[in-house]
């Protein structure tokens, strides 16, 4: 029993010693094992460290870089303050050209080779002078067929000028073709001819006494009565069907900028443009003679309520009664010719009625060449007298003067 036992010691004390190396060869694997670990986790570690610092590096290069999002970021805030300032600035022009007429319509001549731009404030020292791109001039006189003319010989043609001279440059629209429209009347001719009675209705889109006499059709004045014979005459004078026809002879790319041509300028408009070519401002003066060298006088216009017309001046009260102005009102201008007088020999009439009876017409004439004056002056319509056609421009057209800028 006792031998039993000490071999079984034997035995365990055997298997004991085996299991201790087991375990001793598992420990040693087992250090073996955390040691390898430990060298792989020093090594990722490492590698991670490169690999941040490289990524730290590109992310600094494209944060500070020189198309950096730091610089790219100022640049856009700068270009976004730039787009801002120039939003800004092109709404100010905006504003300026819509309240600023001389920006909003740029008005352009073209003057002994240089190109000036025309404005409400300086265009009173071109009225006058010679249009050459307008019509082709020719030998100066062109015969043009006018619809319902009454003509003694029924094969004739009326006579006009081919040359034309700015007018006005409506820049405040009174005359109703709109804000900066351009006006041209041709020069005078020796010819007469009687004015022709139209019965179209002055609400016709193509006739222009409304426009052409804003003040006479004025709220609170009463409209001439149309059935006068004055009205008639000016109904037909400023009826642009019945002028179609001298549409004919204009230069290259005239008639896209052409509004229309009617027969003759309105007194508004021809003691406006007087007025305004030589800066004459205030008050009615006082009534006298004007000889050439004196100084021009304000031409003014007056209506009544019960008026069929016009009355003229200057003048005072009494005398505007007479319904013509004073002797020698306005004073000739040889540089200008026949834009304000029409020479020895010559009239023309204007497309507005006379006060003192229904079948008067104004027109204009010489009263002495070496007074220098002429005088506004009521004339039955069956009379004679020329036509100095009157043309509506666009403002876009370029225009091309001939003369001197004093």
């Amino acid at each position: 029993m006792r031998i039993k036992q000490m071999k079984n010691q034997e035995e365990g004390e055997k298997e004991q010693m085996k299991q201790s190396k087991i375990d001793e060869r598992g420990f040693c694997k087992g250090k073996m094992k955390r040691l390898d670990e430990q060298g792989v986790t020093l090594v990722a570690l490492v590698v991670t460290i490169i690999i941040m610092l490289i990524l730290a590096g590109i992310a600094l290069n494209i944060a500070l870089g020189d198309n950096g999002l730091i610089r790219m970021a100022k640049k856009a805030t700068e270009k976004y303050k730039e787009a801002q300032d120039n939003e800004e600035e092109s709404l100010n022009t905006v504003v300026d050209k819509l309240e600023d007429p001389n920006l909003r319509l740029n008005i352009k001549v073209k003057i002994n080779g240089k190109v000036e731009r025309l404005t409400k404030d300086n265009f009173a020292k071109y009225l006058g002078m010679e249009v050459l791109n307008f019509k082709e001039l020719g030998t100066g006189i062109e015969e043009v067929d006018i619809a319902n003319i009454q003509l003694s010989d029924k094969s004739e043609k009326v006579k006009v000028s081919t040359k034309y001279r700015l007018y006005y440059i409506d820049f405040d629209n009174k005359f109703g073709d709109g804000e900066g429209t351009i006006y041209l009347k041709a020069d005078c001719t020796a010819n007469t001819y009687k004015l022709t009675l139209d019965d179209t209705e002055a609400d016709n889109i193509k006739v222009k006494i409304k426009q052409f006499n804003p003040c006479l059709y004025s709220k609170g004045i009463i409209t001439p009565n149309k059935d006068n014979d004055n009205m008639k005459a000016v109904t037909w004078l400023l009826n642009e069907n019945n002028w179609k026809d001298i549409k004919t002879n204009l230069k290259d790319g005239v008639a896209k900028k052409l509004n229309y041509i009617v027969g003759a300028p309105s007194l508004e408009m021809m003691m406006d443009s007087y007025n305004t070519h030589y800066g004459l401002k205030g008050e009615r003066p006082v009534l006298g003679d004007i000889e050439v060298g004196r100084e021009r006088k304000k031409l003014f216009y007056k209506y009544e309520n019960d008026a069929k017309g016009y009355l003229v001046g200057p003048a005072t009260a009494a005398e505007y009664s007479n319904d013509f102005t004073a002797s020698y009102t306005v004073q000739s201008d040889d540089k200008i010719d026949s834009m304000y007088y029409p020479n020895d020999n010559k009239n023309y009439w204007l497309a507005s009625p006379a006060a003192y009876f229904s079948d008067l017409q104004y027109r204009v004439y010489l009263v002495h060449s070496t007074k220098g004056g002429i005088v506004y002056h009521n004339y039955a319509v069956d009379g004679r007298s020329g036509f100095c056609p009157l043309a509506s421009l666009k403002p876009s057209f370029e225009l091309e003067l001939e003369g001197n800028i004093e």
